[in-house]
């Protein structure tokens, strides 16, 4: 049985209460949000010269688009994720508009010609989620891929990035839950949260 928060509400309500908010928003909004965080991204991976095992995700709908990271940086190799047996798999991506393609999980999986990336290797990995806490507790979308991999690359800085709409007081975390490292928030400074 799923632990609650101090509202009461599970997992899966709150599942439901973002997706509901994120239908709200505008692809407009969710785009000037993306471009408001693309920077402080940057200067992260900038100030972190030795992190070039990059971890991104092609965004679904509702969430933020830091594809062109890739094309940003090429100097640090990015890597998208697919899913493999039930697991995440990263496999390196040089030019977004070539390299990714609609999968069978319906989004954007990269093509699986280049090695695919030892989890210990991640320097970076930027983790989405559909909400998030001050403190680093994230919802994802209720599969556990991300709570797996993360458990695979403890040496890894992890980052979610999120709309103001997306950051609540309390999540319903369990003890496989994963916290990430940094939250960044569109129109926020970013929060460190060890």
């Amino acid at each position: 049985m799923e632990q609650r928060d101090a509202l009461g509400e599970s997992k899966r309500e709150v599942r439901a209460r973002v997706r509901a908010r994120l239908k709200q928003l505008s692809p407009a909004y969710i785009r000037k949000c993306s471009e408001d965080l693309l920077p402080v991204i940057g200067g992260i991976l900038r100030s972190t010269a030795g992190a070039l095992n990059i971890c991104l995700y092609a965004p679904m709908r509702g969430e933020l688009d830091f594809t062109s990271l890739v094309r940003a940086f090429p100097q640090h190799r990015c890597y998208f994720p697919c899913i493999e047996d039930e697991q995440l798999a990263f496999y390196r991506v040089k030019d977004e508009a070539e390299d990714l393609r609609r999968g069978q999980h319906n989004f954007l999986e990269p093509r699986r010609e280049e090695p695919c990336l030892d989890p210990s290797e991640a320097h970076l990995v930027l983790v989405p989620g559909l909400a998030f806490t001050e403190d680093g507790d994230r919802l994802g979308r209720g599969g556990g891929y991300y709570d797996r991999f993360l458990k695979l690359c403890p040496g890894a800085m992890t980052l979610g990035a999120a709309m103001e709409e997306q950051i609540f007081p309390f999540l319903p975390v369990e003890a496989h839950d994963q916290r990430v490292h940094r939250v960044l928030v569109s129109g926020r400074e970013s929060m460190w949260v060890r």
